[in-house]
């Protein structure tokens, strides 16, 4: 089917049905099947059998030995298949993916090449048409408010790729009951899978013992024709398990909270009928309550002797059933007084049309398609009056002037301003706005079901228009530009740049491709700037730097460069060194531990300090070994005994056996590479004293102290973090005592809510053992403890007597002090 040049297009046809298609599973089915297809025909002198489960598509393939089966496939998927993909918005992933994943095997290198440089020039274009439409405004204004992007899919010319699926409590449009059963007109035809009834309060006198489940083929006027005419029902099919299912429909047993009605085949209906044919009445003797006055009433006659109701009556609509005393479900309402029942339906949206046999049903057609383009006409008008007002409420300038649409009649204008939400000039905008956008979605919602439904009037009209009839092979062929109706859509732009750089990233593997990207000015320039203004396109972006820059230094260095410009985040750095880690991760942590001091942002300097606390858990072997080797060394030379038992106990301030703190700043520079940080000195540093600190330490120490005093509290717990993690480290602890010094005169005075973890990481470093406590001693601690306890209880009982302050953390930082 593949091999042969006169079978292709039947190949395209499943390809275009199944891949690239509007269900879902069917696209998962067809990707998994040809991933399995590439693979097994990888393996030489081997005969490959693949059957699809729907039992529509059979492969049978020898490999042939002048060119591998598996690149034939391959070319026909890029050459013919992906172009009209490309359009197609999130149904064409599966087809991106198997690209991604077999390109840069199967391919040649000049074939990689003209792959990349194609999907280079497809996300130019792209760009340029999200820029030209003018999204970068509406998207800065819904994700501003927090409402989200996909608030922009409400264009007047739907893409119907994207359109969401009808929430199942709004299908039905109208209802009729009977005493055993609900006749239920849905909105539109839906293709619906399955039916669940969720049971809840049952009440034991009367259960559901056997459910049917029947559609309606027919497009009905009305619900009431559904209750008169029995005869129009049709049996749906059912089929499962772990229910006992016959022909009669699904049994139901006596302790079932959830009724599941599956269909092997989906139905296309409009109108559905759920029968409760056989229940389940217990003969204990139930007492009855008038619904008016609680009295007990006897069931014959039923009605009450205090206030003359009749028990039988609804308790929601006071209806009475005259030809049965104690039905299961009102008549009026639906309302069931045995059972509270939640029905919920698994379907989506499917637009329906009669067939058209003759010309009279033609005529009907043309008709009915008259009507719903009138009908789309005013929905587009709504849509577009919805939309102006959602950017007035953004603009804050007033007055604004005054906004015209196009209508096609004065009553098409009452129209449209009835439809508009009523909007109250006291509440806020951001209220007013989120009221618009949930009615111009449901506006959207209702174009993109009518734009279905003038296709399938367009289908059928060309059907039976067709001078010759022959019936398809495999399904109705129908025009894939409907189904992309907006090619300006930004969901559908979206997923063209992601499918994109999918490929882009599996093209990296190639040398000649990744000097391409290396030197084009769309990755650096075009798509750095759009991942910084769409934020679903960001992370994408980001990650394909990150492979550019995978064990290539020119890479990594313009990977640096863009984050220290400020164009593109510090947390791209960090993501690298988690997700590529490479040789190069030095100069990547240099860049990241820069971009956090310089810029001062929470997310970069979060990923910053986890990345070090990492460090430093990976470092914690080797600083073991090295401090032993430090430890042998002292004990070869022959000192004091008493000095060596003072040298034991005290815990130093000042880390005598490894290096100063500047050999930081000198690695962060560039000037020492990270092992020479590790070794152990060959001579011992000079004092502190003779140790000016320079302006790059005075940064690093100032960046220290705004993580551990930060208004982010995940900044704050990850650079305790750290400080605890430190003193773990061996001939660390006087590194980590010293920073607990430094930072308590500035825990004094910063606000309480932003020292918590700080007071942690020092509790928990402070109450080692004796010898830390008997150094802090020395340190003059304790006299500055007094005095700042002292100053808080003055401070607090000041304010408690004279009654200023009604802060909630009143007494936390003296908690903090006695480490209560």
């Amino acid at each position: 089917i593949i091999a042969e040049e006169e079978n292709r297009c039947l190949l395209m046809m499943l390809l275009v049905r199944y891949l690239i298609g509007r269900d879902e599973s069917r696209r998962w089915l067809m990707h998994g099947l040809l991933r399995s297809t590439i693979q097994l025909a990888s393996r030489q002198n081997q005969v490959c059998s693949i059957v699809l489960i729907s039992g529509l598509l059979l492969i049978s393939v020898i490999l042939i030995p002048q060119e591998s089966f598996e690149v034939v496939l391959l070319r026909i998927l890029w050459n013919d298949l992906w172009p009209l993909a490309r359009g197609l918005g999130d149904h064409g992933a599966q087809l991106a993916d198997i690209l991604a994943t077999y390109a840069s095997r199967l391919f040649s290198s000049s074939e990689m090449l003209s792959v990349c440089d194609a999907e280079l020039e497809a996300i130019s274009t792209t760009v340029s048409r999200i820029e030209k439409e003018g999204h970068a405004g509406w998207y800065r204004q819904m994700t501003g408010l927090g409402l989200g992007w996909k608030t922009m899919l409400m264009d007047t010319s739907p893409c119907l790729d994207v359109a969401e699926t009808v929430k199942l409590n709004s299908i039905k449009q109208e209802a009729r009951f009977a005493a055993n059963a609900m006749m239920l007109k849905l909105t539109c035809h839906y293709e619906i899978s399955k039916v669940i009834i969720k049971l809840t309060d049952v009440k034991r006198n009367k259960m559901i013992k056997r459910v049917n489940l029947f559609y309606c083929p027919k497009t009905v006027e009305s619900a009431v024709e559904l209750k008169t005419c029995p005869e129009l029902w049709q049996r749906a099919s059912s089929c499962s398990a772990l229910e006992k299912v016959n022909d009669s429909g699904v049994q139901v047993t006596a302790n079932d909270t959830e009724v599941v009605l599956p269909l092997a085949i989906p139905v296309v209906t409009a109108s559905l009928v759920i029968q409760f044919s056989e229940l389940t009445e217990s003969r204990q003797n139930q007492e009855l309550h008038c619904p008016r006055c609680s009295s007990v009433v006897q069931p014959n006659p039923g009605l009450c002797e205090h206030c003359g109701e009749n028990v039988f009556q609804c308790v929601k609509c006071r209806a009475i059933n005259y030809d049965e005393k104690d039905p299961f479900l009102c008549q009026s309402c639906g309302f069931c007084k045995y059972a509270r029942m939640d029905i919920s339906v698994v379907c989506r949206p499917l637009p329906g049309v009669q067939p058209i046999t003759t010309d009279t049903e033609r005529a009907s057609c043309v008709e009915s398609m008259a009507r719903l383009l009138c009908e789309m006409e005013q929905t587009r008008s709504q849509l577009a009056a919805g939309r102006g007002l959602c950017e007035s409420l953004w603009l804050q300038a007033r007055p604004l002037p005054p906004i015209s649409f196009h209508v096609e009649s004065p009553d098409a204008a009452n129209a449209l301003i009835a439809a508009l939400p009523p909007i109250n000039h006291q509440q806020p905008a951001i209220h007013a706005l989120l009221l618009t956008t949930t009615h111009c979605k449901a506006l959207h919602e209702e174009l993109c079901m009518q734009t279905q439904q003038l296709i399938a009037f367009r289908e059928e009209l060309r059907s039976y228009d067709r001078t010759i009839k022959t019936a398809p092979l495999l399904h109705q062929a129908i025009n894939q530009g409907f189904y992309n109706a907006s090619s300006n859509c930004f969901g559908c732009l979206r997923a063209s740049i992601l499918h994109s750089l999918a490929i882009l990233q599996s093209s990296c593997d190639d040398e000649n491709c990744l000097e391409r990207l290396l030197n084009s000015d769309v990755v650096f320039d075009t798509l750095v700037d759009v991942g910084r203004k769409y934020e679903p396109i960001r992370e994408e972006v980001e990650m394909l730097l990150c492979r550019i820059s995978l064990e290539n230094e020119k890479g990594t260095q313009k990977l640096c460069d863009l984050v220290m410009n400020g164009k593109v985040s510090g947390t791209v750095l960090a993501r690298s060194l988690n997700t590529f880690p490479d040789s190069l991760w030095q100069q990547k942590f240099r860049g990241l531990l820069k971009s956090a001091m310089k810029f001062n942002d929470h997310d970069t300097t979060l990923a910053a300090l986890t990345i070090i606390d990492k460090c430093l858990v990976d470092a914690k072997p080797s600083r073991k070994r090295i401090y032993r080797k430090l430890q042998q060394r002292r004990r070869g030379i022959k000192n004091d005994g008493s000095q060596n038992l003072l040298d034991h106990r005290r815990v130093q301030i000042a880390n005598r056996h490894l290096d100063s703190c500047a050999t930081f700043g000198d690695w962060l520079e560039g000037k020492l590479n990270w092992n020479d940080c590790e070794a152990p000195p060959e001579k011992k540093p000079r004092n502190r004293a003779d140790l000016t600190p320079s302006d790059s330490i005075k940064e690093h120490d100032a960046w220290m102290w705004r993580c551990l005093f930060s208004p982010w509290i995940a900044v704050r717990a990850a650079a305790a973090k750290i400080i605890v993690a430190v003193a773990a480290q061996p001939g660390h602890l006087g590194t980590a005592v010293s920073v607990i010094l430094r930072g308590l005169p500035l825990a004094s005075v910063a606000p309480a809510a932003m020292t918590d973890h700080f007071f942690r990481a020092a509790h928990a470093i402070t109450s080692g053992g004796p010898s830390i406590k008997a150094r802090l001693y020395s340190e003059g601690l304790h006299v500055w403890l007094i005095k700042v306890i002292y100053k808080e209880c003055k401070r607090m009982h000041e304010e408690e007597q004279q009654e200023t302050s009604m802060d909630h953390s009143f007494g936390t930082l003296l908690r903090s002090y006695v480490g209560a």
